[in-house]
Formats: C-alpha cells, sequence, structure tokens
C-alpha cells in the first residue's frame, strides 16, 4: 500500500484537506488517515491508472466516469 500526499489545501487539527496519490482505487478508503492526518471532504485522489476521486461532505469517495 502506497499513498502519498502531493498537496495541503487546509489543515484544521488533524483534519486536512488534501490531493494524494495511490497506486490503486482501493487503497482509497472512507475516513483514511495518513499518518496522524485523517482526510476531510475537499480531499481529492489520483491513482497510477489515472482514476480521479473526489471525497464529499457525507464521507464517501466520487470517482469520475463511475
Amino acid at each position: 500500500m502506497a499513498i502519498k500526499i502531493t498537496d495541503v489545501t487546509l489543515r484544521v487539527g488533524k483534519k486536512i484537506t488534501a490531493s494524494i496519490f495511490a497506486d490503486t482505487k482501493a487503497e482509497v478508503v472512507d475516513n483514511l488517515t495518513i499518518g496522524d492526518d485523517v482526510l476531510d471532504y475537499g480531499s481529492n485522489a489520483v491513482t497510477a491508472d489515472g482514476d480521479v476521486g473526489l471525497f464529499d461532505s457525507d464521507g464517501t469517495w466520487h470517482w469520475l466516469g463511475e
């Protein structure tokens, strides 16, 4: 499993709004924690296959094209 934070746009305590890179969509789960940080809504993800996901305020990922 490999997830990398590529940019942080907002930090409130341990919650971050960030852009991440992951090897696969399966690695990008709801309530994703990276180190001590928890991804907050407004975050986005890109995978090695070019999949793009957006994290919404109800705590779920939405993948473009699905």
